[in-house]
């Protein structure tokens, strides 16, 4: 997993490590936030949780040592590790964006349109768009047929959640056509660039106690907005 390994590599060459103030684990996503003032989310996999190990300490290690977690295949603690990942990515430049509208203009000349995630209030705004989707859902393929969909794609829209599960590297490399990583999850790095991303459309955390409440009561994405700003990153290329 190079990509995981990469972005990792990059948080720790690019910041100095510091103290954890909290970490949640809901429901819906994780929440972590620094003694620095940052935080950051990331999605959380219910099908596979499991508790994370050192669970009740995790507060204690430094922000470095939860950014490790990232790498781990227990998909909670993976989830924890990419939360710590965005609370160090807040990007110096990006253009705030309102996600759908953003969607709707890029899907404005692409014939195939393929999202690999089920954005429910995105794909209203794409006329007869591909979704590839791990859950078993009506009008939706599997995710193992991305290889075949995403290599005749105009567009793709790939939820962030993909980097805790270790797809997106595969995804962001099957892809032929202008590629967008989307949600709250998306680690906002260059380093995705480097992997085939055109677009990435995260989220930065402006309110990290309410962020942190809304994870310990269990809220998700609708719940988060208030506390996030959502954010757009395009490479350079």
């Amino acid at each position: 997993m190079p990509l995981v390994e990469d972005v990792v590599s990059w948080v720790k060459d690019s910041f100095e490590d510091c103290g954890v103030m909290a970490v949640a684990l809901g429901l819906k996503y994780a929440c972590v936030a620094l003694d620095t003032g940052g935080a950051g989310v990331a999605y959380v996999f219910r099908e596979w949780h499991s508790v994370p190990g050192c669970c009740g300490g995790l507060w204690r290690k430094s922000a470095f040592e939860l950014v490790d977690l990232a790498r781990s295949w227990n998909l909670s603690e993976a989830s924890i590790g990419t939360a710590a990942i965005n609370a160090f990515a807040a990007p110096l430049e990006y253009e705030v964006i309102n996600v759908s509208r953003r969607i709707a203009e890029l899907s404005k000349e692409c014939r195939k349109v393929v999202f690999v995630g089920y954005f429910k209030p995105l794909l209203k705004y794409v006329e007869s768009p591909i979704v590839l989707e791990k859950r078993p859902m009506p009008g939706v393929l599997p995710d193992e047929a991305y290889e075949e969909v995403l290599s005749s794609c105009d567009l793709a829209v790939i939820s962030g959640s993909a980097f805790v599960n270790k797809s997106l590297e595969r995804l962001l490399k099957a892809s032929a056509g202008y590629t967008i990583v989307v949600g709250p999850t998306t680690p906002l790095t260059e380093v995705l660039f480097g992997y085939g991303a055109d677009e990435l459309a995260g989220a930065v955390v402006i309110d990290p106690g309410k962020a942190l409440h809304i994870v310990m009561e269990g809220g998700g994405r609708h719940e988060l907005g208030g506390a996030l700003r959502f954010v757009s990153m395009k490479s350079r290329r």
